[in-house]
Formats: C-alpha cells, sequence, structure tokens
C-alpha cells in the first residue's frame, strides 16, 4: 500500500535512515495519486544527502505550483547552490500573486534576492540583507524552512544554526526560526 510505504519513507528519513527511504520511494510506481508525496520525499532524501543537484532534477520537471512548501524551498535552495537567482525566486512566487509562499521565510527569502515584495520588520529587513551578502547562508535558509516545513527539526535546527553562527550567533530574526525548529526536535542534545 503506497500510503504505508510513504508514511515508512517519512519515519526512515526522520531517523536519518536516508538509503532505507530511498529503497522504499524507489519500490512505488509512479502515477498521479502518488506524484506528490513522491516528489517531497524524494526531494528531501536528496536534500538530507546534500545533494542538491538531485534535488533540482528530482523537482525539475514538476508543476512549482503543485508543489507543498517544504519541496518549493529545497528547489529554492538547491537553485541558489546552482546560482540560478531568478529561477530560485520564481519558485517562491504563485503566478501573479502579491504575497510569496512561504510566509515570513518566503518574504525574507526575496528580499534578499532584490524583491521589494510586501514590508517587513526592520529585523526581518536585516536578515534578509545579511542572507543577500552571503548567498550560500541564504541557501542553507532556504534549506532549513524546507526541512521545518517537513517537520525536519532537527535537519531544519542545524540549517538555521549555521545560518546564525555565520550571522554571528543570535541575529535577532533568526531567534523564531531556531526556536520553531528546536521545540520539534528529537536528536539534537540538550545541552542546558
Amino acid at each position: 500500500d503506497a500510503e504505508i510505504a510513504f508514511t515508512l519513507a517519512a519515519i526512515l528519513l526522520r531517523e536519518g535512515r536516508i538509503d532505507d527511504a530511498v529503497a522504499v520511494l524507489n519500490k512505488l510506481p509512479a502515477s498521479p495519486e502518488n506524484n506528490p508525496a513522491l516528489l517531497t520525499l524524494r526531494s528531501l532524501s536528496h536534500a538530507l544527502a546534500q545533494d542538491w543537484p538531485a534535488v533540482s532534477g528530482a523537482l525539475e520537471s514538476a508543476d512549482v505550483a503543485g508543489l507543498g512548501l517544504a519541496p518549493r524551498f529545497l528547489l529554492t535552495s538547491a537553485r541558489l547552490r546552482a546560482q540560478h537567482t531568478p529561477a530560485a525566486a520564481a519558485v517562491l512566487r504563485d503566478g501573479g500573486a502579491p504575497e510569496p509562499v512561504g510566509g515570513r521565510a518566503g518574504v525574507i527569502v526575496l528580499r534578499a534576492l532584490g524583491d521589494d515584495g510586501p514590508a517587513i520588520s526592520e529585523e526581518d529587513a536585516q536578515l534578509a540583507a545579511a542572507l543577500a551578502a552571503q548567498p550560500a547562508l541564504l541557501a542553507d535558509f532556504a534549506a532549513g524552512t524546507g526541512f521545518q516545513f517537513a517537520q525536519l527539526f532537527d535537519d531544519a535546527y542545524q540549517a538555521f544554526s549555521r545560518v546564525d553562527a555565520a550571522l554571528g550567533s543570535w541575529e535577532p530574526g533568526m531567534i523564531d526560526f531556531l526556536f520553531g525548529s528546536l521545540s520539534g526536535t528529537a536528536l539534537v542534545k540538550d545541552t542546558a
């Protein structure tokens, strides 16, 4: 049953067992019913393995408007890593909609890419400016957001922690993203 296989693959990804998750996914046939979940889980497995060209390859032929938030942000990250900035920004736009997808995170990424878009707080504007100056961090921020939307909170926290550490730790705009992920982590060691 495909639903059971998707659940198993998701559990395996959460446990960091990427190869086992891919083996489960590879046994599933492509079909209109399966494709959204297959695309999401395959893109997550590639992203967790840090295989960003494979993330792009898995999602390039997909209708971006039909993708969920997790694969959209992972594709954005993959395109940023490949220095395809206009294509990265396009993933977070829904046709002619005034607001980007992904809420606050989408606005920050687009602002970092030079899109003025909707008004944002001073903290978010500072974060966007800092990310704009360091494209690798912007790609990590987009990946962290994708992991967070997929509820892979450990991986999201790690990505956001890398960004925060590179920006000088406790960047005001990063705190919500860090704590938003920290609350759902299972593998991050408690150092308190």
